[in-house]
């Protein structure tokens, strides 16, 4: 089984990594069962729940525009985000568990969605977060938003290879800079799963910036979403150097550009339920 496999190629290639799973599943679930043990039972509850599941989930959700684009396209779906409930904090047990719960009520062929908060990964926190490669992109540890940054990027690898080996279609959506694909959990993963890079950009789908993005997957379908940089009319600068070679960000700028715009979420949808009708 792929999900086995892959789990005795990351306790051999990276065990901190296993055993921090190992923690959670073992946290989320009040048991002392092993990694695999757990992550095996997890399949199980999850294939029982199909095929009458949900359509969708959206975690790290923010304005919620995918979800709503996909709820109107009359998907069955859930979204979740720190800022809806404060019971939406993964990285509590009690938010680990509602958001295992919610994966594992997607029905085979679902999407699952990662907007992991990318703050701790951008270049615009590089000075503070020390993230280079040559300490693997983990940064200065000894920093907040560094540990908490490296927390939710361990949770949402665990949940997107859960989604992947339960037969989901998961997505993982950063901007271009970042660098928590890079990180070593899910530098092991992507590879694992051969996942593509979707190269596409907010402002080809009527955002205020050009705002370029990745998407991980392995849905080929899913490569439509993919577009050109656009010619802005008047490009807006998310983020400005100067002579030292420091980084500033424009506050407003970048809070706006957070924020998937409704013809992106609507693009996408379309997408999905064109892969879904197959």
């Amino acid at each position: 089984m792929i999900a086995a496999n892959f789990l005795d190629y990351l306790g051999h290639e990276a065990p901190d990594v296993a055993a921090q799973w190992n923690v959670l599943m073992q946290v989320a679930g009040n048991h002392s069962m092993s990694l695999k043990d757990s992550v095996l039972a997890f399949i199980s509850a999850s294939m029982a729940q199909n095929p009458g599941g949900k359509d969708f989930v959206e975690y790290f959700a923010g304005h919620g525009n995918l979800s709503r684009a996909l709820l109107q396209r009359r998907l069955d779906g859930s979204s979740f985000d720190l800022a809806f409930n404060e019971a939406h904090d993964v990285l509590t047990p009690g938010g680990l568990r509602l958001y295992l719960t919610a994966l594992a009520s997607v029905r085979q062929g679902g999407l699952a969605w990662f907007g992991t908060e990318c703050s701790s990964f951008v270049i615009l926190c590089l000075s503070v977060t020390r993230r280079h490669p040559a300490n693997h992109f983990l940064g200065d540890q000894g920093v907040n938003c560094v540990k908490k940054g490296n927390a939710l990027a361990t949770v949402s690898a665990l949940l997107f290879f859960l989604s992947f080996v339960t037969q989901l279609r998961p997505v993982l959506e950063q901007p271009a800079n970042s660098c928590l694909p890079d990180l070593p959990t899910w530098k092991f993963l992507l590879h694992w799963i051969q996942a593509k890079c979707s190269k596409t950009y907010l402002g080809a789908f009527e955002g205020p910036s050009q705002k370029p993005l990745q998407l991980w997957h392995c849905c080929a379908d899913f490569c439509a979403i993919e577009r050109p940089c656009p010619q802005m009319p008047a490009p807006s600068l998310l983020v400005t150097r100067d002579a030292d070679g420091r980084f500033t960000g424009n506050r407003a700028e970048l809070a706006e550009s957070e924020r998937y715009t409704p013809a992106f979420g609507k693009a996408f949808a379309e997408i999905f339920c064109g892969v879904r009708l197959r």
